[in-house]
Order: C-alpha cells, then structure tokens, then sequence
C-alpha cells in the first residue's frame, strides 16, 4: 500500500470517528433506527470520493451514500441508473493494480488514462475501507452490545461486517414494526409547511421521505402524498382566493404532484419578486387580502369605537407606561452602577497582569544569569594560578602514565572541566586540556568537553 492511500484511508476513518451517533438506549425502536440510519447517510454522502455511481446527471456528489442505503433503495433517492457503467457495485474487492484493458496495441496515451483511472480507483477503495471501519465502531458505541454482537464473526470478529449490515440485523431482529410503530411513522410523515420555509425544499423532503419508507415496505400513496400537500397550501394563508381556485379548477387529470409543486412553487417566485421590488418585507401580511379585510372590518371599527369611549382606561395606561419608565430608569441606573463595578474589576486584573508581566521579566533575567554562569562552570577555569604557573611545567608521560597520574591524585576536582588525557571532572580546580601539567603523547589542548578529538570519554575520578 503506498503512502498516499494509506494516508487517504486513516484521513477519512478519522473523519468518520469525528463525527459520532446518537447513543441509542435499550432496544432501538423504529424512530431510533431511522435516525441512526439518516446519521450514517449524511457521514458516507460527505466522503470525498468520486465513483461514477457516485453523481448523478446534475453532477451533484452523493459520495458513499450507496454503502449505507443499497443499490435499489438509493437508485430510488438520487434517481442514478443502476445499469450500465454507473451501476453501484457493493462488493469491496481490492481493484488490480494493472487495469486488464491494457494491451499490447493500447496507445501510450490510453494507457497512462487508464493508469490514472486505475489509480484513483485503488485511492477510492481504501477510502471507502477507511469509511466502513470508522462507521463500524462509531454504531457500537452508539448501540448496546447485545443488538450487534450477533454479526462478530470468531475469527474475523467485526472486520467484515458492513455499515449496511448492522442496519438489515437491526431491522430484521431488533426493531419491532406493530400497529402503533407503523401510526407513529405515518403521522411523522406529515410534516406542516409553515408558509415561509422554501417551499421547494419542503416538497423534495415529502417525496425523499416517501422513497425512503418505501424502500422499508411502508407506502404512502401518492394521492394521499398530493392531499396532503394541498391542504398545507390552504392553511398557511399565504395565497388568495383566485390563486386556489385557480388550482381548484383545472381538470382531474392534470392534478398531479408534478404539477401541484410546480404550480405553487411558481406562484411563491413570483411573490418573492414582487416583494423585493416593492421592498416589502418577505412575510405576507394576511391583512393584505381585501377580502380578509372586509371579514374583519366589523370587527376592528368596534373595537376603535371602544377604545375611543373609555378615557378612564387610556388614564390608567398612561400611569401604567409613567410606571414603566421609572422602573426602565431605575434599570438603567443599576446597569451604570454594573458598568462602573466591572470597569474597577477590568482595572485591577490590569494592574495585576502588569505586576505578573513585571515579574516575568525579573524570573527571565535571572534564569539567563544561571544558564551563564552554569556554561562558564562547565567549560572549565582556562587560567592556572600564578603560583603554579612559576611552580610547574608541562610534563609529557608515556603508556597512559598521565591518567595514572590523575586517577592517584586527591583533593579537589574541577567539576565539569574536561582534559584530552584525564576525562572529565580532572584533578585541581583550574584544570583542563590547555593548562594540563602531566599530559599523554598526542595530548591535544583545544579537546573540550563537547568536542574531544579523539581524548579520554570517562571521567578521572
């Protein structure tokens, strides 16, 4: 394996393990399942990968979505032909290194074409191995043991088992589809349009939704789907009375779901535009409809003449907002009083952050003192008191005599000194390779302790 795929699958397995699942407790149940599902849909959709399988006819990346839905149910989904070259293939077979293509006839430029392609391909698998292996143990720490441990293989354990098929086992063994789990799901299905969502996404949603629970034998009819649809455009009160029966009036046959969300996505352009020309804001006012005045209009002028003849109740809300603003003053002063505390606060932690700042320094000054005074220690004393100066001279001994020398002398020692014929920590305070008395043959008097060409390598001691 070549560092560039081996570096690609632990970057996408580490991606997965970034990104972990709703932990799922006791025995998953069907809405569990499905969130658990959709989880590992959007995980595998984001992989960086580029299989043909993997986009459809508007180029749009569903990356390895397929490993986790299957083919039949994600054909369905992306809409992607499942025949011909971009049919999904779930096996996980490593391709040959040599695309079997390649002949001898094969042009220099096919063939380097194809030795991209091949290598791309070989980039994807582990990739997608990198996926599996992630996923895997994200849904066994979601999970309680006893709803997976019946796919561990003795030898394999879990190595060959697939996002997919934890899903199928959970499915088929865990999860319990009864009459109350089937109303739940059908009554999640019909999700309210709140009239200033995007009404397009919100269509798209019914239809996935639909294909989704298909693909688990649990079907929504389309005409149930499309009545749905058309009651939430009624009820969000977003269009007027011609724009419905517009709708209302056209012929059984060209109500369809097809035409219904093209219809009234089109008539929500169209509103949006004319919103931003007249630079209204973008939520529709129900007030707007003349006729939704006209219903109100009774309503409103008994209410203004109400108003108009109780001058008591206007005093009391006078006195009421008079009230207010001395209670907003007396806010406002406690807010003045907070700013000020905070203020002094600020202050201090300034003047003790330039206290700490001042005693960084000092510590900082002082350590590199030590390390000074530490370095000129170590290098040793170069200068031989005068009294041995006129005292001593240079005596060259044969057959390693000099560390003999050494090794018998007593008395102090110049620690961290060292000398080419007696090592480390020699003899007398001032003592190193330039003052040495009584050196070895080859002494050499620039050897220190960092470079010691070719000298003694232990100490005399």
């Amino acid at each position: 394996m070549s560092r560039s795929n081996s570096a690609a699958e632990k970057d996408e397995y580490e991606r997965v393990r970034s990104e972990p699942l709703t932990k799922i407790k006791g025995r998953p149940e069907w809405s569990d399942y499905t969130l658990l599902k959709k989880e590992l849909s959007s995980i595998a959709a984001n992989s960086e990968t580029q299989y043909w399988w993997g986009e459809d006819g508007a180029g749009i990346q569903y990356g390895l979505l397929a490993d986790i839905l299957g083919g039949v149910e994600y054909e369905l989904l992306t809409g992607i032909d499942s025949q011909g070259r971009k049919a999904y293939s779930p096996t996980m077979q490593k391709p040959n290194l040599v695309d079997e293509t390649i002949t001898n006839v094969t042009s220099d430029a096919e063939r380097e074409r194809k030795n991209l392609e091949r290598a791309e391909l070989i980039k994807y698998w582990h990739m997608r191995r990198g996926l599996h292996r992630g996923l895997g143990e994200n849904i066994r720490e979601a999970l309680d043991a006893m709803y997976y441990s019946g796919l561990k293989h003795e030898i394999t354990s879990y190595k060959t088992i697939k996002p997919i098929d934890y899903l199928k086992h959970l499915k088929t063994d865990w999860v319990i589809m009864d009459t109350a789990a089937l109303k739940q799901i059908k009554k999640d299905f019909y999700v309210e349009w709140d009239g200033e969502s995007n009404l397009k996404n919100y269509s798209t949603d019914l239809t996935r939704t639909q294909a989704e629970l298909r693909a688990d034998n649990i079907i929504i009819n389309d005409a149930d789907k499309l009545q749905w649809y058309i009651e939430q455009m009624y009820e969000c009160q977003r269009f007027e009375k011609l724009e419905m029966t517009t709708w209302e009036a056209k012929p059984s046959n060209q109500k369809t779901w097809t035409n219904a969300t093209s219809y009234f996505i089109e008539l929500v352009r169209i509103q949006d535009q004319y919103e931003r020309m007249s630079s209204r804001t973008t939520k529709r006012s129900r007030y707007e409809s003349a006729a939704h005045a006209a219903e109100v209009g009774d309503e409103l002028r008994g209410y203004i003449e109400s108003v108009a003849s109780k001058e008591a109740q206007r005093e009391q809300e006078v006195e009421e907002r008079i009230e207010q603003l001395n209670k907003m003053q007396s806010t406002s002063t406690d807010v003045a009083l907070l700013v000020t505390k905070l203020s002094e606060k600020i202050d201090k932690k300034d003047d003790q952050i330039q206290k700490l700042t001042t005693q960084m320094a000092e510590l900082q000054k002082a350590i590199k003192e030590l390390t000074s005074n530490q370095a000129t220690k170590q290098a040793g004393s170069t200068k031989e008191p005068i009294a041995e100066k006129t005292k001593r001279t240079r005596i060259t001994m044969k057959n390693g005599s000099g560390a003999k020398w050494a090794n018998a002398k007593q008395g102090r020692r110049c620690i961290g000194g060292y000398c080419w014929t007696h090592g480390f920590d020699p003899p007398s305070t001032w003592h190193n390779s330039k003052t040495c008395l009584n050196i070895d043959e080859g002494h050499q008097d620039g050897a220190t302790a960092t470079n010691r060409m070719g000298g003694v390598n232990v100490s005399s001691r």
